[in-house]
């Protein structure tokens, strides 16, 4: 029991349930709504076609009586054969007052109405409006009648006044069962529209199941599957298509965070494996006080680089949160790489390496943080400095094109292969491993470089020759460009 209570409280709950009975629901409406309005509209058809049919039988029943010379009481014999009681779909009857309004004939069981024959009496003797005229009022046996009464000469030019009375009595009975069939119809309607809407949401939506199938398979495999594409372009397919983009970029940042975690996981072990090991080897071997000394330095040495790397991790990791601080200003660049110059000076004259500056004499500004700013090229020009051999050359050219200004950090070091230009930019990646680690570098610089121009609406590109050199390209756009840069 509670299985099948819990299956109708599904299947209630479903898209599929809440179509069906929107479907019907919809339906019902409309059914209600088209039987009254047409019921409406044939009752005021049959009332107008009535009023006409009122006007000629009144019209052709004067025509007849207008040329007997003999007065009232022959007129009214002429009246009764006329009418005869029904006529087709109506019933008939007449009241034949003269120009005082006594009554001069009748047909059977007629009821004359004297506010209609008092209205005709106060119009002009020769008026024949008849619809302007007519009333309606309820018979005894509860029937609908329709009344006018006209005024008249006879060919002796006396002033008669003719009561017509009609009685459509089909007409009522015509709307009552087309009403009644309407609503008599609703509950068949009602449950053939439900297996239809039933049928047609299951078909309609069994692709939805495929894909919920589909999905609960590859969540239970954890395996590199995808939904199916049925091919008919419809937006299920697009839904498909949607989310096997998604899928593929979550499977694509898993991978990079597994990528991730394994390299930061390797190149901090590293570090701490060379520091225990060297504590461990001068506590076992013993040794002077100068020993001792050497041992801490090489310990603060590591635990320097190691801290410089963490510190890496951390911002890199902010960055992809986004929980990352940009304090955004107005900045004149080239101020800023002229002390980021002198402060290098020192590091590449160790190596006599001429390191210098080329723009023109104007001030180039940007919007953007000046200490990430700094730190975009402090990694980019220690890199330079890093691998150009002595008695090389490194040069930051600024120029403005267009809505951008270019900063280009070229140099005369040992270039890096075609192949490895573009995976540069990857975390913990590294052309030259031995060397690079040697220098206490762990491959995150030109990463967070990246991540810092891309964070300022720009971008930075490399081009290099092996043996000649590299030229690493940033660009950010200048102030009165700017829309939408990245605050937090």
């Amino acid at each position: 029991m509670s299985w099948k209570k819990g299956n109708k409280r599904v299947f209630f709950q479903s898209i599929r349930a809440r179509l069906a009975f929107g479907y019907i629901l919809i339906l019902f409406v409309s059914i209600i709504a088209v039987t009254v309005y047409f019921s409406f509209q044939m009752n005021a058809r049959l009332l107008e076609a009535t009023k006409q049919y009122l006007s000629s039988e009144l019209k052709s029943a004067i025509d007849m009586i207008g040329n007997e010379p003999k007065g009232g009481p022959a007129m009214s014999d002429l009246l009764s054969k006329y009418t005869g009681g029904i006529k087709g779909s109506h019933k008939i009857g007449y009241a034949l007052f003269d120009a005082k309004g006594h009554i001069v004939g009748r047909s059977r069981n007629f009821s004359e109405d004297k506010a209609s024959l008092e209205e005709a009496m106060n119009r002009p003797p020769d008026d024949k409006s008849v619809t302007a005229g007519a009333s309606a009022y309820r018979d005894a046996d509860g029937n609908t009648v329709y009344m006018a009464t006209r005024s008249f000469r006879n060919v002796m030019g006396e002033i008669f006044y003719l009561e017509f009375g009609v009685t459509p009595f089909g007409h009522q009975e015509t709307v009552r069962v087309f009403f009644s069939t309407g609503l008599l119809m609703i509950p068949l309607i009602i449950l053939l529209a439900f297996i239809s809407g039933i049928i047609m949401t299951s078909r309609f939506l069994s692709p939805i199941t495929r894909m919920i199938t589909a999905s609960n398979e590859l969540s239970r495999s954890g395996s590199g599957g995808r939904l199916p594409i049925l091919g008919t372009g419809d937006e299920l397919d697009k839904l498909a298509a949607s989310f096997n983009n998604v899928l593929d970029k979550l499977r694509e940042s898993n991978q990079k965070m597994i990528h991730f975690t394994a390299n930061a996981s390797h190149e901090i072990r590293l570090p701490i494996t060379a520091i225990k090991g060297e504590a461990e080897v001068a506590l076992e071997r013993g040794g002077d006080i100068e020993e001792y000394r050497e041992v801490l330095a090489n310990t603060v040495i590591g635990m320097d680089r190691l801290t410089r790397m963490i510190t890496r991790l951390l911002v890199l990791s902010r960055g992809d949160s986004g929980l990352d601080r940009y304090e955004m200003k107005k900045i004149e660049l080239k101020g800023l790489l002229a002390k980021m110059i002198d402060f290098y000076r020192v590091l590449a004259e160790k190596k006599n390496i001429v390191l210098s500056l080329c723009c023109p004499e104007v001030d180039f500004y940007v919007m953007g943080d000046p200490g990430r700013l700094e730190e975009l090229f402090s990694n980019l020009i220690e890199n330079a400095v890093r691998y150009t051999p002595e008695n090389g050359t490194i040069t930051l050219e600024m120029t403005l094109a267009q809505s951008n200004c270019a900063v280009r950090v070229s140099d005369t070091g040992i270039g890096i292969p075609e192949e490895e230009q573009e995976k540069i930019f990857e975390r913990f990646y590294r052309v030259d491993k031995a060397r690079t680690r040697e220098d206490g570098g762990a491959g995150l610089g030109l990463s967070i470089a990246r991540m810092i121009a891309k964070a300022h609406k720009g971008s930075i590109t490399v081009e290099s020759v092996p043996r000649k050199g590299s030229v690493f390209t940033v660009t950010l756009p200048t102030p009165s460009h700017i829309s939408n840069i990245k605050k937090s």
